[in-house]
């Protein structure tokens, strides 16, 4: 079924496993707090919204820092948009710096430098 878009609720049905029969079998119509596992996405990051910056045709891309401390302009592509945050792939490298509130004027291969980790 869709979600309600008014209560932002979705029925489904859960089974409990209970291999030592410990506790009562549950009633239909509880409420039920469940984690759900999803897939896990590969070379993925969670961004500030600030981080994020549009270019000239309207395409995705994070200010991060290279190897030697220099400003790259690295597309991404949005996966999953939060409240503050957004979910992205694609450019970024593991451990790497990405500048949240980047300069009006940074252009790429200026000199940076961490004042914050």
């Amino acid at each position: 079924e869709p979600i309600d878009p008014k209560t932002r609720k979705i029925p489904v049905i859960v089974e409990v496993q209970n291999p030592y029969h410990s506790i009562p079998p549950l009633s239909f119509g509880l409420y039920v707090k469940v984690t759900i596992k999803g897939p896990e996405v590969p070379e993925t990051a969670l961004l500030s919204k600030r981080a994020i910056e549009w270019d000239d045709e309207l395409r995705p891309y994070v200010w991060s820092i290279n190897q030697d401390s220099r400003a790259r302009k690295t597309p991404v592509t949005l996966l999953q948009e939060y409240a503050t945050d957004v979910l992205v792939s694609g450019g970024l490298k593991d451990g790497e710096f990405v500048i949240l509130d980047p300069p009006t004027l940074l252009t790429e291969g200026t000199m940076v430098k961490v004042i914050e980790r």
